[in-house]
């Protein structure tokens, strides 16, 4: 065990045997410490500026200082911890693994958690927490990532790409008024909440306001779940489309497409039409489709 004192005298202590300090930006004496190869752990003191930590190919332990911290823990079963400040994870798997799942939640302070991982055995993983900011590309297999967007909210930051393979985001939008998230050529993606690539099928939760999505070519789900109105084109594949009493204008586009209406919590009368030659339909409370070819439609209590 050795203990670095830092020119401020704040005992940096490690287990590890050495380590490497690189300039910074703030002070060129004290901030980036690559820890060497091993299985590590690296525990910083407080009072730093922002501290840069470079893991190994191997199992790393990284815990971050009370300021802003950047981790990039490289390869290898990792664990960071953000600890205090504005922390930024940056992962790179785009030459690992066979795809996996990778999980990203929300915590109590308001910042990220989970794991993100390149293969299911977690060889290649990170299990993180406190984390303010994520850039992460996935592995060059199929990967699926599970996304609670709430810390966005709050000002935290992220940037996902699918990499190689066929790539699914699972992604909670419902703590937002007001999401666009529209798919474009080259499987690029505009969205008002993170900036995301590389992901060729969605399973998305909208919040209440006016949202507006629109996928491609997968087998894509959107869930228009706290009414609102929505404006929703999947494009080809299979798809499913759910309107939970919002006035929504949805396409299915090609593909056999479903879309579920659930008006339970209406009660005004409604009235319902569909030409099932051209998968078009509609209610009178201004909600209508097309290219649709299966469904349900709950009504309230009204006639």
């Amino acid at each position: 065990m050795h203990s670095l004192r830092s020119d401020k005298g704040i005992p940096l202590t490690s287990s590890i045997i050495s380590v490497s300090v690189i300039a910074s930006r703030h002070n060129p004496a004290k901030s980036r410490i690559t820890i060497p190869p091993a299985q590590n752990r690296c525990a910083t003191g407080t009072g730093f500026d922002v501290t840069n930590f470079t893991g190994t190919n191997a199992a790393d332990n990284l815990i971050g200082t009370a300021a802003g911290d950047t981790f990039n823990p490289l390869l290898g079963r990792d664990t960071v911890d953000g600890a205090a400040g504005f922390d930024v994870l940056t992962i790179d798997y785009s030459a690992q693994g066979t795809g996996a799942a990778s999980t990203i939640t929300a915590n109590t302070s308001g910042s990220f958690q989970g794991t993100l991982a390149a293969d299911p055995g977690g060889a290649n993983s990170v299990l993180f927490t406190a984390i303010e900011q994520i850039t992460a590309t996935l592995s060059a297999g199929n990967d699926t990532v599970t996304l609670d967007a709430a810390p966005l909210a709050g000002g935290a930051q992220i940037s996902l790409s699918g990499g190689a393979g066929m790539d699914t985001l699972v992604a909670d939008f419902s703590a937002f008024s007001g999401t666009s998230f529209a798919m474009g050529v080259n499987f690029l993606i505009a969205a008002n909440r993170g900036s995301y690539a590389g992901f060729e099928q969605f399973a998305l939760t909208l919040g209440g306001g006016t949202n507006a999505i629109a996928t491609q070519a997968g087998n894509d789900t959107v869930f228009a779940a706290h009414g609102g109105s929505n404006t929703i084109t999947t494009g080809a594949g299979r798809d499913v489309i759910w309107s939970t009493g919002g006035i929504d204008h949805v396409d299915g586009g090609t593909g056999i497409d479903t879309w579920h209406g659930d008006y339970s919590a209406w009660s005004a009368n409604l009235s319902f039409g569909y030409d099932g030659w051209s998968g078009a339909g509609a209610l009178d409370n201004g909600t209508s489709f097309i290219h649709i070819e299966a469904g349900t439609l709950v009504t309230g209590s009204g006639n």
